[in-house]
């Protein structure tokens, strides 16, 4: 990932993970929260920076997050899924 792409959390039953150049928000991993079971719906990377693991950094982001809080994870954004289907090793 670009080194001036930095991503937040914004915490919440239905939250997201966002990747931001300075002001502009690039990116977003939308999940929905409910009881131990993190559910990723969405990733949108604005095509500029597409390519450039930032949507890899925000499932990393998102997957991280489950760990810490002992959440399971499912996966229902297509993308996300090909990913994680191809870094296995992220939710091992």
């Amino acid at each position: 990932m670009n080194d001036d792409l930095h991503v937040h959390h914004r915490a919440g039953e239905r939250g997201a993970f966002t990747v931001d150049r300075g002001s502009d928000e690039l990116g977003t991993l939308t999940y929905h929260r409910h009881e131990r079971t993190l559910t990723l719906i969405d990733t949108a990377i604005a095509n500029d920076i597409q390519g450039q693991g930032a949507g890899a950094a925000l499932i990393k982001a998102a997957v991280n997050y489950a760990k810490e809080a002992h959440l399971d994870v499912e996966v229902e954004c297509v993308w996300a899924k090909e990913y994680l289907e191809r870094h296995p090793d992220l939710l091992g």
